[in-house]
Order: C-alpha cells, then structure tokens, then sequence
C-alpha cells in the first residue's frame, strides 16, 4: 500500500477536495427535510421566484428564496458536466450516474435547492472548478440564508488557492448558519476559516 506522503500533489489535492465535497454533502442532507413541491419552470427558461416555496429545516430554520427583481437565470443544469483528465474511469461512471439523478430532479422541479447544490459538488469532484461556482452562486443568489453553498464556496476558493474569498464565503456561510441556529454547522465551518 502507498504511504500517503508519496503520493502527488494533485492527487492529494483530489482527495482531500472528495473529502471535502462528502462532507459538506452529508452536512446538507443531515441538517435537511425534504422539500415542498413546486411547479417546476419549463426547461431553459429563467425562474419565476414567485413559485419557489419557504422551507422549513430539521434544525429549525426557514429558507427563504429571493422575492427582490428578477431571478437570475439558471445555469444549464442538462449539459454534460467537463470531467478533468485526472479523473478515473470509475468516478467518471459514478459523476454521470449521479448526474442523471440530478437531472432528473431538476427536470421535476427547477426549485430543487438539493439538486442545485449537488450539481456543484459533481462539477467540483470532475475538477471543473468554474462549474462548482457556478452552481453554488446560482443558489447563494435564490436562496440567500441557506449556509452551504457558502460553505462549499469557501471550501472550493480554498483548493483554488483564492484565500481571500474563501474566507469571504466562510464567514457568510458562519454568520447565515448562526442566524439559522445551526451552532455545530457554524463551529464547523470557523474551524475551515480558523485554519485559513
């Protein structure tokens, strides 16, 4: 078995961006309730926020979309997600396997925060870093208070080498999960800045 040490930098890179990625996705579908149905906009078209329901929270706290002008348009969630050379075959079967199931909810309800953020985490385990961000803006600008998308935010500026904006992010994402009285969340997410 290889010892850790020897491996590459962009190996340890990956890894510790896959661990990463898990974490904040278990943090999101822990701290989680599933959410009320909507009509879903039809495929390619902007959002009407208006149709976006509140949604309660296991921890307590309500999300609330963004009813101030126009929703931003929502990125292209169909097209084929760009997959870094690095990436193995088997996690490349893995990333579109669980593309597919994005899609697919997506398909059904544009509204789907879960979805949303699950994409990013597919774009940022394929290294495409751009695509993460992407995602990930699109919900902090819909879904103002909800403390993930900031988090993984951080957590993708830091791998980026952007350290000041990930700091940025982490302190949003610390302020939105105090306000949520998510105090663990926010514990864990000082302990990513603290580390900064």
């Amino acid at each position: 078995m290889q010892d850790f040490r020897s491996l590459s930098i962009e190996m340890k890179v990956g890894i510790a961006a896959l661990v990463i990625a898990l974490l904040a996705l278990g943090a999101w579908f822990f701290y989680d309730t599933p959410r009320a149905t909507t009509t879903p906009a039809p495929a390619g078209e902007d959002i009407d926020l208006s149709s976006i329901s509140t949604t309660t929270h296991v921890g307590g706290y309500t999300i609330e979309p963004v009813l101030d002008g126009e929703a931003p348009p929502a990125p292209d969630y169909k097209k084929p997600i760009p997959m870094n050379a690095s990436v193995s075959s088997d996690v490349r079967a893995a990333i579109e396997a669980q593309h597919a199931d994005v899609r697919k909810a997506l398909d059904a309800n544009t509204t789907d925060i879960n979805a949303w953020t699950r994409l990013g985490v597919l774009h940022k385990i394929a290294g495409d870093y751009a695509g993460a961000a992407e995602k990930w803006i699109y919900v902090t600008q819909v879904w103002r208070e909800d403390p993930i998308a900031y988090a993984n935010l951080g957590a993708l500026y830091r791998v980026e080498g952007k350290i000041a904006q990930a700091k940025t992010a982490y302190a949003t994402a610390i302020a939105k999960a105090k306000a949520a009285n998510l105090k663990d969340l926010a514990a864990s997410y000082q302990l990513e800045l603290d580390s900064l």
